[in-house]
């Protein structure tokens, strides 16, 4: 569950940190300070949910899982961790 909130975050950083590269790019090349003001938040924040969105969509679709499988959490007995495993 957590590497799927760290995938869907990442998916969402995307569209901030390749703004970010352009406009430091952007900045060196010209030699000009960038305004705040001019940074497309609304545009980056849509298009970072419309990624965010999509990526999730394509790993629900794209990797193959079974549903109907059950799963027998960790456990600690007798001074043992018995690994998590399919119910039987």
């Amino acid at each position: 569950m957590l590497t799927r909130i760290f995938v869907a975050l990442l998916l969402f950083l995307i569209p901030f940190l390749l703004y970010l590269l352009y406009a430091k790019t952007k900045r060196r090349l010209e030699g000009a300070a960038s305004s705040e003001a001019m940074t497309p938040w609304l545009m980056l924040v849509l298009s970072g949910l419309v990624i965010a969105t999509g990526g999730i969509i394509a790993i629900g679709v794209l990797f193959d899982h079974d549903r109907d499988v059950k799963v027998r959490p960790p456990a600690y007995v007798d001074g043992e961790i018995i690994p998590a495993g399919p119910v039987e």
